[in-house]
């Protein structure tokens, strides 16, 4: 899932089975068709109200949803009864450790992976990428 179609294109190119614009009119429906009864794992790497509760929304029975924003004063509702009744799991990750991106390194610079890089942008706009 995401926002730019270009980049969902290429997700296709690289295999993913389905591709998702967020912003599309039909894009909940699409995403629950491919799921079928829910993800067993939802990951929200934005962290804003919107995407906490469609990702959360996203959870089949047993479902685990992991993020890993720490933004201040952003949060959304859950209802303990949810949690209980569909046995779902909310999960925080600090994302990785130095010694983890050390390791992601070194396996693009001995071309075990290959990073797919859609756009680069001088340092002073690094934000902008976000």
């Amino acid at each position: 899932m995401d926002i730019d179609d270009a980049k969902l294109a290429r997700c296709r190119e690289l295999g993913a089975e389905h591709a998702v614009n967020f912003h599309a009119h039909d894009a909940g429906a699409e995403v629950r068709a491919a799921l079928d009864g829910g993800a067993t794992v939802a990951m929200d790497l934005v962290g804003n109200q919107r995407t906490l509760e469609w990702t959360f929304g996203l959870l089949g029975r047993g479902g685990r949803m992991v993020t890993l924003t720490t933004f201040p004063d952003v949060g959304f509702q859950v209802t303990p009864r949810r949690l209980v009744a569909d046995e779902l799991t909310l999960l925080g990750s600090r994302y990785c450790s130095r010694a983890e991106v050390l390791a992601a390194a070194r396996l693009v610079q001995d071309g075990r992976i290959r990073p797919v890089v859609s756009r680069t942008v001088p340092l002073d706009e690094v934000e902008t990428l976000h």
